[in-house]
């Protein structure tokens, strides 16, 4: 039970009560010395000249909104309603170029002021939907301790839009050959326009005071952030950096200057280019939070942009303001409120004597979009519904809006006053901005969702030291399924071959997998079988169909396999899977062709695929064990309930990972690569066409009906280049 209690994180304290009112007794401060000047200057000489009392009664009443005690004060709104009134409501692109002066040049942006510019980063993330206690503990601590070395003004901007294409699609609608790639593609379109995902990226906008000032900052904080795993990629071409605040902006069409055609501006909101948006401010930070407290903001359901600024603020200036501002809370009734505002300044007084933590302002600016008005107002109410859950309290930018969308834009543009809140590096450690629980890695391919948007991967990413993957989940619990859509996806948008050998007999492989690519499956029973197959220039899928091959044979069958693989791999070198079903089975007929082509094949430009339901036999092996640790992706599904608690400790599972995998359903499962961890759905993340080829119900209506439940043919009957599998309609019935 100690064990149990020791694994829920204890929540933190945010000081939110710092800008309590002094009272004098039940009445706050500023009440009391607005009225009172009033008083004194107006209301007191009209009284005293005509004795009437009643004579000040009009005075008082009209300064009462100004002393009633509101963040940020009457005078702020009073203020911004009239630069609203007057200011201009229609900006178009000659307006737009004199007042935002922000520009990219020489791999800069330059600001408009004086010779002050910006970098922008675009920084990976990591995962902490499945990370353990411990990896919260280390997150925190490294990010804590990058904010407190670095000890400059920061910038984070998160925008959030719905996925509305992705680089995938495009390469898929260049295979003119086959009707299966436009299939796909027409799917993961249509997908991306109805299932509302959302594709979010990371960038950080360092500023300085002139070039050199902010490359010597780009220089340090690219160091900190590699210490800790997050090498970011500096946005260097003026071209790029173009389309990067052209994007935040939400401009359409073209834009040469990153700044959008036409702005219409509204008291609560604007249009961009004849889209709506509405900006918000965090008016209330959350009470108490727990590591990444922000995950519903930055991370959820929610189409929104979400800007981050942090600014270090001087700690021996910062210490004499809360020494004024205990005198004055001391001195005032001892309310509730009262009380916990003296008890955290009393105790972040004693952090920062010894500097424990430092002390930060923090903003946090909020942009949702619609297309239209009614689309705007009701990403509007869920944002400030997922605010609220949180503990915190979303205020609109009323006759701010312009200035609101400003502060998403990567340029750090001056701040909004009286909307920043002190809080100290142990919060802004907890929020983790760099958090997020998908996975989008460049030139991936589209493998259903982590969260709320789509997640995208590949084994050949350059962060993955091995190409090799494993794929480990009980029968039924969709690891043929999911490893058929992963490679099935890149022979058909990167043309990158597939082979292997299929010793399974209902011929997952073999069998549709195979006709679906249009490639070949040979059927080899006994050694001799082999003396008739040879390699084709430009066989694309090979898929040996092992499943009536004699034992004996069994151990020459593979080892011959592999000669002739490695003869076709070098006289046609290309990037190439190669698949082991049932790899336990091939573990034990023949170790060392495992064994080579995990730890030597990849000279070839190959990447080993092993699959095998067996999980605890698997490790149990030594050639296992050795094609695990040469395996930089691997994908967990469901496991054996008496075999989970082995192959966790096997595995080194957190705790979450381990309750997930427990609980996980067909095509649900943990992927590791590229040194990420998340949890991917595949679960109804697929086109009808797929579903037909990789379902594995699908062999079982084939065995009832072998000619026409799945596809025209007889199961048992070897693929060839001139059959096609059929294509579905989406939405289409599976016969």
């Amino acid at each position: 039970m100690a064990d149990a209690e020791s694994e829920v994180e204890d929540s933190y304290l945010i000081p939110t009560h710092l800008r309590q009112q002094d009272l004098y007794g039940p009445l706050p401060a500023r009440s009391v010395h607005v009225e009172g000047a009033m008083a004194l200057l107006t209301a007191g000489p009209l009284m005293i000249s005509h004795h009437n009392p009643l004579l000040a009664a009009p005075a008082l009443l009209a300064v009462l909104p100004f002393a009633w005690p509101v963040d940020p004060p009457a005078e702020h709104g009073l203020a911004h309603l009239g630069r609203f009134v007057v200011g201009r409501k229609r900006l178009r692109t000659a307006e737009l170029e004199k007042h935002e002066l922000a520009r990219a040049k020489d791999g800069l942006v330059m600001s408009g002021t004086r010779k002050e510019c910006r970098a922008i980063l675009r920084v990976p993330t990591i995962n902490m939907e499945v990370a353990s206690e411990a990896r919260k503990r280390l997150a925190r601590k490294q990010w804590g301790s990058l904010l407190d070395t670095y000890g400059r003004p920061l910038q984070i901007v998160i925008p959030g839009r719905p996925a509305s294409t992705l680089p995938f699609i495009t390469k898929l609608r260049q295979n003119k050959e086959r009707p299966e790639a436009w299939d796909l593609a027409s799917f993961l379109g249509w997908q991306l326009h109805y299932e509302h995902l959302i594709e979010r990226d990371r960038l950080v906008v360092v500023p300085g005071k002139d070039p050199d000032e902010v490359r010597a900052n780009v220089k340090d904080l690219t160091a900190a952030l590699a210490q800790i795993g997050l090498k970011p990629d500096l946005i260097s071409q003026d071209e790029d950096l173009v389309q990067t605040l052209a994007y935040c902006w939400g401009a359409r069409g073209n834009s040469t200057t990153g700044l959008p055609g036409e702005i219409r501006v509204h008291s609560d909101s604007l249009e961009v280019d004849g889209a709506w948006a509405r900006a918000y401010v965090m008016g209330k930070l959350p009470p108490s939070v727990t590591t990444n407290w922000l995950a519903r903001l930055i991370d959820g359901d929610v189409p929104a942009d979400v800007a981050l600024d942090m600014e270090p603020v001087g700690l021996d200036a910062l210490k004499i303001r809360l020494g004024i501002k205990q005198n004055q809370l001391m001195a005032s009734r001892q309310t509730a409120e009262v009380q916990v505002a003296l008890r955290q300044i009393t105790s972040l007084l004693m952090a920062f004597t010894l500097r424990s933590v430092l002390p930060y302002k923090l903003r946090v600016t909020l942009v949702v979009r619609g297309d239209g008005r009614e689309e705007l107002l009701d990403n509007a109410r869920q944002l400030e519904q997922r605010v609220k859950h949180i503990g915190g309290r979303a205020k609109i930018l009323r006759w701010e809006q312009l200035a609101g969308v400003r502060q998403v834009i990567p340029i750090r543009p001056l701040p909004l006053p009286q909307r920043d809140h002190l809080v100290e590096t142990g919060t802004l450690a907890r929020a983790t901005p760099l958090a997020q629980a998908t996975l989008q890695l460049s030139g991936g391919v589209p493998f259903g969702k982590a969260g709320a948007a789509p997640c995208s991967w590949t084994v050949w990413h350059r962060l993955n030291p091995n190409k090799h993957a494993g794929w480990f989940a009980h029968s039924g619990g969709g690891k043929t399924f999911s490893a058929e859509t992963y490679l099935s996806r890149e022979y058909l948008a990167h043309g990158r071959r597939v082979f292997g050998v299929d010793q399974d007999e209902h011929r997952e492989w073999s069998g549709r997998f195979t006709m679906y690519l249009g490639g070949r499956a040979p059927k080899i029973e006994r050694l001799a079988d082999l003396d008739k197959f040879a390699y084709r220039p430009d066989d694309g899928c090979v898929m040996f169909d092992l499943h009536a091959c004699r034992p004996d044979d069994l151990p020459e069958v593979l080892r011959t396999i592999r000669t002739l693989t490695k003869a076709h791999l070098l006289a046609y070198p290309a990037e190439t899977f190669m698949v082991f079903d049932e790899a336990v089975r091939v573990a034990e007929a023949a170790p060392d062709v495992l064994a080579e082509v995990f730890t030597r094949w990849r000279h070839f430009r190959v990447s080993g695929q092993a699959l095998t339901q067996r999980v605890s036999d698997w490790f149990d092996t030594a050639v296992g064990r050795r094609v695990q640790g040469s395996c930089s992706t691997r994908w967990y599904g469901g496991q054996e309930p008496e075999e989970i608690e082995d192959v966790a400790k096997k595995a080194r599972w957190s705790k979450e990972e381990r309750d997930k995998i427990d609980g996980a359903g067909i095509g649900q499962g943990l992927l590791i690569t590229a040194g990420k961890r998340v949890w991917v759905d595949l679960f109804q993340q697929i086109s009808t066409t797929e579903f037909a080829t990789f379902n594995t119900d699908a062999d079982e209506r084939a065995r009832d009906d072998p000619v026409g439940a799945v596809g025209a043919r007889a199961v048992n009957k070897p693929a060839t280049s001139t059959k096609r599998w059929k294509v579905y309609r989406q939405g289409e019935e599976v016969a």
